[in-house]
């Protein structure tokens, strides 16, 4: 009976033994998959919500600079007075100006957020132009021809400026989105090989 008993104690301890190791293994793979599943979500959000999301920022700018430019060119060459294409039948150059400043806005709060700083110095340049754009705009005599060419002058450079920024981003997203398609399946077969590895 003695030894019975021991024996029926020796098998409880290893059967207690026995759940403890599986729990501590699911503990461990719990533990490691919620960590990848963690920093793929933080690369995923730092892709979208600052690369991609200055990406079509970019885009909008530029395509209301373009806007503007084709406006203004469109106008002159038919020989129209250079006040006609501040506002225009469909066309409104504060508008304009307000939506690439919000769209800068937004860029420089995303910049703000994420402090990347190898994007910063050309960001500071697109603002430095926009500024002085938006002094022009200001001025009294801003519906001079000479002004126009101002303004042509400031928006190529702002275009400039806003493209190399968008050309940054993209290469910065393409090649988080490529690291993500790589590592998420490695991850899952680092995984199983763990799991494989224990039996």
């Amino acid at each position: 009976m003695l030894k019975t008993g021991a024996g029926s104690y020796s098998t409880r301890q290893y059967v207690y033994l026995l759940i403890s190791l599986i729990l501590l293994i699911a503990a461990i793979t719990t533990g490691f998959i919620s960590w990848q599943s963690n920093k793929f979500k933080k690369t995923e959000m730092l892709a979208n919500e600052y690369h991609h999301s200055t990406m079509l920022n970019c885009a909008r700018i530029k395509e209301e600079a373009w806007h503007i430019l084709s406006h203004a060119y469109e106008l002159l060459a038919q020989g129209e007075p250079a006040k006609q294409w501040i506002y225009g039948d469909h066309f409104n150059l504060s508008i304009s100006f307000f939506i690439i400043k919000e769209k800068i806005d937004t860029i420089k709060a995303l910049q703000r957020r994420h402090n990347h700083q190898e994007y910063a110095n050309t960001l500071k340049n697109a603002d430095n132009i926009l500024s002085r754009l938006l002094v022009v705009k200001e001025n009294v005599d801003f519906a001079e021809a000479a002004d126009v060419d101002e303004i042509s002058k400031k928006l190529h450079q702002l275009d400039t400026f806003i493209d190399q920024l968008q050309r940054l981003h993209t290469i910065a997203y393409k090649a988080l989105m490529s690291n993500l398609l790589l590592e998420r399946p490695q991850a899952l077969r680092n995984i199983f090989l763990f799991l494989f590895s224990l039996g």
